[in-house]
């Protein structure tokens, strides 16, 4: 995607005037109380609403500028709400300091009851100016002409002491470009003025972050990654240090933070500042982006300036030695371009000011959003080693976060263009472009860059239904080889996924590519059936072939591999393997062995472990078994025990947890249950009861809640091996196929033991003592296949209880006359049919096809079925 569009993360201020400017750096002069004067019409359309340490104020201004505001949170250590506007710059701000608070880096003293006056005797020279009324008292301005490097501004500040708290109200202007009156008509107002402080003063004078609710983690754990300029910046010249053999001095505070590769972020100077061998000083401010400057970009001498001065004097001393390559923003100059990583950072107010260096930017395409820096000589607390994190950005000013001016500048190297403009990386499955696919099974994912050498590291993220997040999948390699993850799909839920590329650039961020959307779809499963899709797109098939023995195939439409017998096992007469594929892409099959037991396998194409009979558990005498994949990687079992009730059992492998017999459950004749597992957990089963009806139920491992026979639906004829299948769907309900009583092909669809009334569309008619075989469609709706009463294969799709008309594809037989063969039948990921069946002539035949349209089906190697 364009460069443009990726955005690290939007932060939309709010507030009609907000923000913590803080501290401001001029004197008032204050007046006796004197009436409030009439508010006229020019007034009035210029009240403003603002909430300062809890107060609640109302703020009348006919200059208020219009374009980023900044508002304080309670509890932040510097209290200001401000507005601020460029193209010229104005700047307005009311700042609340509770008593006992020092502002930081600031040369007001503390505030105090009484202390007013100290703090209008900062700043230095000023004229009488417009006379502001706050809080009922009338307060004379002081106006000054004051210089923050490029910009030069006129200034008028009020100060007034009221609830136990130091008030500063601010208001700046560009110069030469200030108009008549600026400064006057402006009120503050309030009820609030007796509510507690919201700042923590103790911490607050310990140097917390501005931000009480936005402090940094610790260096280490911080969000932001370590930024690199093509690599670690080249060690400063080795006279540089003089103390701490070439770093700041660990003997009092050591470092803090590497989050710039090869810059060290030095800890705190508590006062016993060491001179460098280039005559700054170790652990302040202002050395940092020197020392940054040096080791970046070659600086050859000390600038010599405040914090406040950094941005400005690195813009000047740099152009020197690389002409025309710096260039200076700020919220009072014309450029406010925001603040991108690697920028120096300046903060002016009465003192020296604070600098420090950009490490990240979460600033949207309107300029909107947060920065990050990392500074030293702020504090002690160890909440903010040398990081703060999330300063406001708003119409691309950003938040002077020591309050006190409007103003703050950053230094910018144009040169500095890492990333080229429209790079992005494309994400394939299996080699093609991701967007769009349907996949299944493991997924071969990759993240194609359109450039080399400008990602660190990259992982994807995958979201899906039901709150799916992945979280950070980390690729098995790197770019050469393009990224690779092998992402399995076996037991997710099918639907709709967003496939998302974080790369972290050698910006040192984190930028997002993608999401492109990809369809995942489950391997819906027909019940009571010897045929399984699997994630290659292919089937196994088992059967009892005619030597008594168990067979197992493999293949793909009409074509199979040469199958095999694994173990020379037996399956009683009359009854028919069942086979799942688990969530890893192997297989599970039970069936009734021919000793009377239940047995379980698993393997792997052709390939079985050496199966087992867990429990010795009895099959009825001509029943077969049903088994189902789980969600969790296991597998569940249902079956008609020797003792005629219904026996469920749960297990993983070839383990079963001890089986059970919920509510001692009678199943018909030689009848045989249907199971297919519920898409979050748990399973349904459907069986023809020993009263001859149709029962359902629904449960989990081997509980089952109190089961039903919904609207008393005959299944076959009495005495008949006619049983149901049923499949569950993606949303959680059934679909259930049975022949009725009638001789007709019934459907039914419902939710746990509730069924919505059944049908039997086109009155079709299914063979004696045969079964439907029916499987979920991925997308929705379902298939069906069948012997007809005319001894032919059926097939039809339908949803619900409706069905499109079927058709019986190429004439072919099931079984002979009279048997009770009946087919088996899987969907495919895509949404096609496998069938597998014993032919009229004795052999097993397998067919593939869509709807109701089948390609010529084949009898491969000529295959016996019992």
């Amino acid at each position: 995607m364009p460069r443009t569009s990726r955005i690290l993360s939007a932060v939309v201020v709010a507030g009609a005037l907000a923000a913590p400017m803080g501290v401001m750096s001029t004197a008032h002069a204050a007046e006796s109380a004197g009436p409030v004067p009439v508010v006229n019409a020019k007034t009035a359309v210029a009240r403003h609403a603002m909430t300062v340490d809890g107060v609640a104020l109302t703020v009348t201004d006919p200059d208020m500028p219009v374009g980023a505001s900044f508002a304080p949170k309670p509890g932040d250590s510097v209290q200001s709400a401000s507005a601020e506007a460029s193209g010229p710059f104005r700047f307005f701000s009311v700042t609340a300091v509770p008593f006992g608070e020092r502002l930081p880096k600031s040369d007001f003293p503390v505030a105090e009851s009484g202390s007013s006056a100290a703090w209008r005797s900062v700043g230095g020279p000023w004229a009488p100016g417009p006379v502001a009324t706050l809080f009922g008292q009338r307060v004379t301005g002081q106006v000054r002409h004051e210089t923050d490097g490029a910009s030069k501004l006129r200034t008028v500040q009020w100060i007034v002491e009221a609830g136990k708290r130091i008030w500063v109200v601010r208001a700046e202007h560009a110069e030469p470009h200030v108009p008549a009156g600026f400064g006057t008509g402006i009120t503050v107002t309030s009820a609030d003025l007796t509510k507690p402080t919201t700042v923590d003063v103790t911490a607050a004078n310990a140097g917390s972050h501005p931000h009480a609710t936005a402090m940094a983690a610790t260096a280490t754990a911080s969000g932001d990654p370590v930024i690199s300029f093509g690599g670690p910046l080249p060690a400063p010249p080795s006279r540089y240090w003089t103390h701490g053999g070439g770093t700041c001095d660990g003997g009092y505070y050591s470092l803090l933070n590497e989050k710039i590769d090869g810059l060290q972020v030095c800890g705190y100077s508590n006062g016993n500042d060491r001179a460098t061998g280039w005559g700054s000083n170790e652990w302040e401010c202002a050395e940092l982006p020197m020392r940054y400057a040096i080791q970046r970009w070659g600086l050859t001498g000390n600038d010599g300036g405040d914090g406040k001065d950094q941005a400005d004097n690195l813009t000047a001393a740099l152009n020197n030695i690389h002409p025309g390559r710096f260039v200076l923003r700020g919220n009072s100059l014309s450029d406010h371009t925001a603040p991108q990583p690697g920028d120096v950072i300046s903060y002016y107010d009465s003192g020296a000011g604070h600098t420090g260096v950009v490490i990240a930017s979460h600033v949207d395409a309107s300029g909107n959003g947060t920065i990050d820096m990392v500074h030293q000589n702020w504090n002690q607390v160890a909440s903010t080693p040398g990081e703060w994190d999330g300063i406001t950005v708003s119409n691309g000013m950003v938040e002077n976060v020591l309050g006190g001016s409007g103003d703050v500048h950053w230094m910018h190297d144009t040169a500095w263009t890492p990333i080229p403009a429209g790079f992005n990386v494309a994400i394939d499955a299996g080699g093609t472009a991701a967007s769009g696919q349907t996949v299944s099974g493991t997924v071969n994912l990759t993240g194609l860059a359109s450039a080399s050498g400008y990602i660190n590291t990259g992982r994807y993220v995958i979201t899906g239904p039901n709150g799916y997040n992945s979280g950070q999948l980390t690729p098995s390699a790197g770019g050469a080889s393009n990224y690779p993850y092998a992402w399995n799909t076996a037991g997710l839920t099918g639907g709709t996924y967003q496939v998302s590329f974080i790369a972290n650039e050698i910006d040192g961020q984190d930028h997002t590519y993608g999401p492109v959307s990809v369809t995942v779809a489950t391997l819906p499963r027909s019940s009571s059936s010897g045929l399984t899709a699997m994630p290659n797109g292919g089937y196994t098939t088992d059967w009892r072939g005619t030597d008594g023995r168990l067979w197992v195939g493999t293949g793909s439409g009409t074509s199979m591999a040469q199958p095999a017998e694994p173990w020379l096992l037996g399956v009683a007469q009359g009854t028919k393997p069942s086979i799942a594929t688990l969530t890893d892409g192997t297989w599970v099959t039970a069936w009734a062995g021919d000793d009377g037991r239940l047995w379980v396998g698993t393997g792997s194409g052709l390939t079985m472990a050496k199966p087992a009979e867990p429990w010795l558990l009895g099959v009825a005498p001509g029943t077969s078994p049903s088994i189902v994949a789980l969600p969790n990687g296991g597998w569940e079992v249902a079956w008609k025990g020797d003792d005629g009730y219904l026996w469920v059992g749960t297990g993983s492998g070839l383990n079963m947890a001890q089986p059970a017999e919920p509510w001692k459950l009678g199943v018909a004749d030689t009848t045989s249950p249907s199971l297919a597992a519920l898409p979050n957990g748990g399973f349904e089963v459907a069986w023809k009861g020993n009263d001859g009806y149709l029962w359902v139920g629904t449960g989990n491992g081997t509980s089952m809640a109190q089961p039903a026979e919904p609207w008393k639906l005959g299944v076959g004829t009495s005495g008949s091996s006619s049983s149901p299948s049923l499949a569950t769907m993606s949303d959680g309900s059934f679909e259930v196929a049975w022949k009725g009583g009638d001789g007709y092909l019934w459907v039914g669809t419902g939710n746990g033991t509730s069924m919505a009334q059944p049908a039997e569309p086109w009155k079709l008619g299914v063979a004696d003592t045969t079964s439907p075989s029916l499987a979920a469609l991925p997308n929705g709706g379902f298939e069906v296949a069948w012997k007809g009463n005319d001894g032919y294969l059926w097939v039809g799709t339908g949803n619900g209880t409706s069905m499109a008309q079927p058709a019986e594809p190429w004439k072919l037989g099931v079984g002979t006359s009279g048997s009770s063969s009946s087919p088996s039948l899987a969907t495919m990921s895509d949404g096609s049919f496998e069938v597998a069946w014993k032919g009229g002539d004795g052999y097993l035949w397998v067919g593939t096809g869509n709807g109701t349209s089948m390609a010529q089906p084949a009898e491969p190697w000529n295959l016996g079925v019992a």
